[in-house]
């Protein structure tokens, strides 16, 4: 009877972590797309203009279900030094035992000449 409930245990316990993994996995995943796509806009061959990719990144976050906020995207256009900067913040969430939250936050900052 023990050896059948430590298998049972351990069993538990390695289903658990899979279920923790891959719902971390998921969350990793939201986090490289929204990148991605910063990283396309902010390429020499885009279409979309500087000033325009907050609203770009705000439209795609809503329709990949992304926790991220206006506030926490900030452009800033350095032209003393010659650099536009993009960053932004976001913090996301995984359920730890049905009701213990684990927050998990993520930053992006990507510099780029203003001369490209």
């Amino acid at each position: 009877m023990g050896k059948v409930f430590g298998w049972l245990v351990l069993l538990s316990i390695v289903g658990y972590a899979g279920y923790i993994g891959i719902n971390w996995l998921k969350v990793r995943l939201k986090f490289s797309d929204i990148k991605d796509k910063a990283e396309v806009m902010l390429s020499p061959t885009s279409s979309i203009r500087f000033d325009n990719i907050p609203d770009e990144l705000m439209e795609h976050a809503k329709e990949k279900g992304i926790p991220l906020k206006r506030d926490s995207i900030k452009l800033i256009i350095d032209e003393w030094k010659g650099y536009k900067i993009l960053s932004f913040r976001y913090t996301d969430s995984l359920m730890l035992y049905k009701n213990k939250p684990l927050f998990l936050t993520y930053t992006f900052l990507e510099t780029m000449p203003i001369k490209r």
